[in-house]
């Protein structure tokens, strides 16, 4: 069961740092999730989740890019 405090917000809330690192994590497999079907997305998705991968460092989401 989650922790949350008593106006309703969770204790373990993300830094923007987390955020951005997570946006794009998602943007990265959206990417590649629709180059299934295009061909050339899945290339654009490699190489976002390549460059962004930098920005990633010392976050929780570095293992997803």
């Amino acid at each position: 069961m989650s922790q949350q405090q008593s106006d309703g917000t969770s204790s373990l809330s993300q830094s923007s740092y987390d955020d951005a690192a997570k946006n794009n994590a998602l943007i990265a497999y959206g990417l590649m999730i629709l180059g299934l079907f295009t061909g050339i997305l899945w290339l654009v998705g490699i190489i976002w989740a390549m460059v962004k991968k930098g920005d990633a460092v010392n976050s929780i989401y570095l293992a997803l890019l």
